[in-house]
């Protein structure tokens, strides 16, 4: 996993080429992503599901507004729908896409995180993984209390695990060989395993999970989010 030291500032996209959405465990991470990626877009929000924020995704495509390097961190909240990987997959035909993992006690997290790396593989050399939760799962002192937000230590990991993830992707793009290959490019070559990352993190959740920003053991397939506007935390 890649460390801010590792990390050469003239392999990554400049902010400019960046859209970033996300959840929560994202906004946690705002002001490490803007310090570390100048200029990069950010459109996160608590409780936010994976559909929906593809559909933000596509709104912003049809604007015009989309960049080249989209990272989408939207694991968090529940399960993610087929058919919204279907409408990434068309995204990803003329932009690069990064999949953030989750990391919490959840048990929609591991099978969400299971289908990001699948895609990965299914879109070699134009999506990769920022693999927050390995990151999160062997730092220390990177979460808040609630397990699943980063600290501002943990922040700066998620941060990293991003630029990472870009870096890897914009290196193709250029013909160079990445430190680090994206997943599936790297089982077809001999590098060694990635140290694991240290970790990042934000808001506090309920501990009944009331509220919380996993407050679902699902998310509603379609352009039908359930709206969480009454979220006290919300920004």
């Amino acid at each position: 996993s890649p460390s801010v030291d590792s990390i050469d500032v003239a392999t990554v996209p400049d902010g400019s080429e960046i859209s970033a959405i996300g959840d929560s465990v994202m906004l946690a991470s705002v002001a490490a992503l803007q310090e570390s990626m100048p200029g990069i877009d950010i459109d996160a929000s608590v409780s936010r599901g994976f559909a929906n924020g593809v559909s933000i995704a596509e709104a912003l495509r049809e604007e015009g507004e989309l960049r080249e390097y989209v990272v989408i961190g939207l694991a968090t909240n529940g399960t993610i729908p087929q058919e919204a990987l279907g409408r990434l997959s068309a995204l990803a035909e003329d932009h690069k896409i990064v999949l953030v993992t989750a990391f919490g006690d959840r048990p929609w997290i591991p099978p969400s995180n299971d289908a990001l790396h699948r895609f990965v593989e299914e879109h070699p050399g134009v999506a990769a993984i920022a693999d927050w939760s390995s990151a999160a799962e062997h730092g220390s002192g990177l979460l808040a209390p609630d397990l699943i937000h980063p600290e501002p230590a943990g922040a700066t990991v998620y941060a990293t695990e991003v630029m990472g993830a870009l870096e890897r992707l914009h290196m193709l793009e250029l013909g160079l060989k990445p430190h680090r290959l994206p997943d599936a490019v790297e089982n077809d070559q001999d590098t060694d395993a990635p140290d694991q990352p240290e970790a990042s993190q934000l808001p506090q959740d309920d501990e009944d999970g009331s509220e919380s920003d996993t407050d679902g053991p699902g998310e509603p397939e379609g352009d039908d989010e359930p709206d969480y506007s009454g979220d006290p935390r919300a920004p």
